[in-house]
C-alpha cells in the first residue's frame, strides 16, 4: 500500500516536472530546444538520464549546438541568471554559469559553456552544471 501511495503522488510530480521543462520548444535550424533549463544543476550522468527520462530522443546539445544555443540565447530566453545563483556554489565560477553538453573531452571530461559570458571549456562530469535538452527534428 505504502508503495502504490508513493507512486501516485510521485507519478503525477515526474510528469509535471517534464512537461514543466520541455513546455513551448523553440525550433533553431533543425533543432528542438526545450523552453526550460532543468531546475537544479546536476553531474554530467545525471543530466543525461533526464534528457532521457524525457522521451522521445531528447538529449544533451553538442558543443557546437550549444554555440549556437548560445548566440540566440536572447530569442529562447530562460537560461539561469547568475543573480540566482549562490556566489559559493561550484556551478558558479568567474561570474558565469555554466551548461553541459555532450561532447567529450576524453574519458573525464566534457565540453561546457558558460552563459553569462561566453566562456567555452573542459571540465570534469562529476561537477554540477545547468542543463538544457535538445532533439534533431526530421526533415521530410
Amino acid at each position: 500500500m505504502k508503495t502504490l501511495l508513493t507512486l501516485l503522488f510521485t507519478l503525477p510530480f515526474f510528469v509535471f516536472s517534464q512537461k514543466s521543462v520541455i513546455g513551448k520548444t523553440y525550433n533553431l535550424n533543425g533543432l528542438e530546444i526545450t523552453q526550460f533549463d532543468f531546475s537544479e544543476p546536476m553531474t554530467y550522468d545525471e543530466a543525461v538520464k533526464a534528457c532521457s527520462k524525457l522521451g522521445d530522443k531528447w538529449r544533451l546539445p553538442t558543443k557546437e549546438e550549444m554555440e549556437e544555443i548560445y548566440e540566440n540565447k536572447n530569442k529562447l530566453g530562460g537560461f539561469i541568471s547568475p543573480v540566482y545563483v549562490s556566489d559559493n556554489s561550484e556551478f558558479f565560477i568567474d561570474n558565469n554559469v555554466y551548461y553541459w553538453s555532450s561532447s567529450s573531452y576524453g574519458s573525464d571530461y566534457v565540453w561546457v559553456i558558460g552563459f553569462t559570458h561566453k566562456f567555452v571549456a573542459i571540465t570534469l562530469k562529476t561537477g554540477y552544471l545547468y542543463a538544457r535538452a535538445v532533439k534533431t527534428i526530421k526533415n521530410n
